[in-house]
Parts: structure tokens; C-alpha cells; sequence
């Protein structure tokens, strides 16, 4: 938690944050690293966040919400389940190729010390398959049929994370920059998961 509402120090370090997991990953991060990448006192940071973790998870908490929220405008702009699926997904990709440390940081292999990291990010997926379960059984007209809900459920539920296997793996073997090539790999895993509605 940073140490007051929309405090530009804490954004700042958030942001060093991203860029030291950008080059060395999660692993790298420590209140000294924090303090050499923002070019600041150790002591400076720790008014900020008393430890290299807390701003490691409020930096998460941001990357996620910003990243729901992207899910969540994509079905909002468009009527059409798949369609607006194909939308967000593509805006994930540009996301995470215009930043290898949310890249990393969401995606990435994350060392033992880190249990809560994984457990929010169990947490953040949980929330996108209800999400994208609800959306798929509302844009269906399914809504009141509890078996469809989890039918909808355990097919989301696979294709995100055979989804989120596809990008951990590019993080750990090629530069994230070439992140952007993933969305044709994605629209695949998705067809095989949730074939399209003729």
C-alpha cells in the first residue's frame, strides 16, 4: 500500500518497479534496486512503502486493475461476445508488448518468496473467467440457466489458462517485445477452447 492516495512518489516507484522486473524480473526487485533505479535514498523509498513487497503487490494491483478494466471496456464498447473477446485480447497483447515489466510482472515465473504475488494472481484470473463466463451467458440469453453458467465457466476457465501459459512462456524465452506476435497464437488456443457461433 503506498503511503497516501495518489502519491506521485509512489507512482514513481511503481513505475522503477516495472522497469527493474522488465530487466532482471520479479526476483530483482529489493528496496536497494527500487532505490538505484528511481535515483533516490534507501531511506526515501521506505517513506513510500516500508518494504521492496509492498511495493511489488501495489504495483500488481495496478497493472491488474488496469488491465480488468481494458476486459471490461472491450465488452462494454461491443454487443457481440467473440468480438469483443478478440478486442481484448488484442488489447492485452499491445499492452504487454508496449511494457515487458507488466509482461513480467503478470505473466512471469515468480520465485517462492512470493506466495501472495501468485495468490493475487490466482485471484485476478478467477475474476476474468466469472467475468467472461457471466458475459458469454447474458450475450447468449443463458442467464437463468445454471448448468449453461457453468458449462460457459469450466470452457473459460481452460482457455484462460492455456491462455496464460502461451504468454508466460513467451516471456521466459524470447524478448516481450515480441509479445505482439501473440495474438494470432491466442486466437487459436481460444478456437480451441470456445469454437466460434455460425
Amino acid at each position: 500500500m503506498s503511503c497516501k492516495p495518489e502519491c506521485l512518489g509512489c507512482e514513481y516507484l511503481r513505475r522503477s518497479a516495472l522497469e527493474i522486473i522488465a530487466a532482471v524480473g520479479v526476483e530483482g526487485l529489493s528496496t536497494e534496486a527500487l532505490a538505484r533505479q528511481a535515483g533516490l535514498a534507501s531511506w526515501e523509498v521506505l517513506r513510500h512503502y516500508a518494504t521492496a513487497t509492498d511495493c511489488l503487490y501495489a504495483t500488481y494491483d495496478e497493472v491488474a486493475d488496469n488491465i480488468l478494466r481494458d476486459l471490461v471496456d472491450a465488452f462494454a464498447e461491443i454487443d457481440d461476445w467473440q468480438s469483443a473477446f478478440e478486442l481484448s485480447v488484442r488489447r492485452l497483447v499491445e499492452r504487454l508488448a508496449a511494457d515487458p515489466g507488466e509482461a513480467r510482472l503478470c505473466f512471469g515465473a515468480t520465485v517462492g518468496s512470493h506466495r501472495e504475488l501468485r495468490r493475487r494472481r490466482d485471484h485476478t484470473r478467477g475474476w476474468v473467467v466469472q467475468f467472461l463466463a457471466r458475459e458469454r451467458a447474458l450475450r447468449e440469453g443463458e442467464a437463468e440457466a445454471e448448468h449453461e453458467r457453468e458449462r460457459h465457466a469450466l470452457q473459460i476457465e481452460l482457455l484462460i489458462g492455456a491462455g496464460f501459459h502461451v504468454i508466460a512462456s513467451a516471456v521466459a524465452d524470447r524478448e516481450p517485445a515480441d509479445l505482439a506476435e501473440l495474438e494470432s497464437k491466442l486466437a487459436v488456443v481460444a478456437g480451441s477452447f470456445i469454437p466460434a457461433r455460425v
